[in-house]
């Protein structure tokens, strides 16, 4: 029974590793570019500008327009 058990889990695990890959330089340079509205009613840009840099460093292709 535990030899299933062992056999079952480790083709899933094989199978799940298989569907998972990175992309090709190509497809990362396929990939269009986003831009994103970000509306606030009380807060001032200033607030929010070391986050939208921070998330623009992590996401080179999305822009984020803060709006008030």
């Amino acid at each position: 029974m535990r030899k299933i058990i062992f056999l079952s889990l480790f083709l899933f695990l094989i199978t799940a590793g298989l569907g998972c890959k990175g992309l090709s330089a190509d497809e990362q340079e396929a990939i269009k570019p986003i831009t994103l509205d970000y509306w606030r009613v009380y807060d001032d840009s200033d607030s929010f500008a070391d986050i939208i840099t921070a998330y623009n460093a992590l996401h080179p292709n999305v822009t984020i327009n803060y709006k008030k």
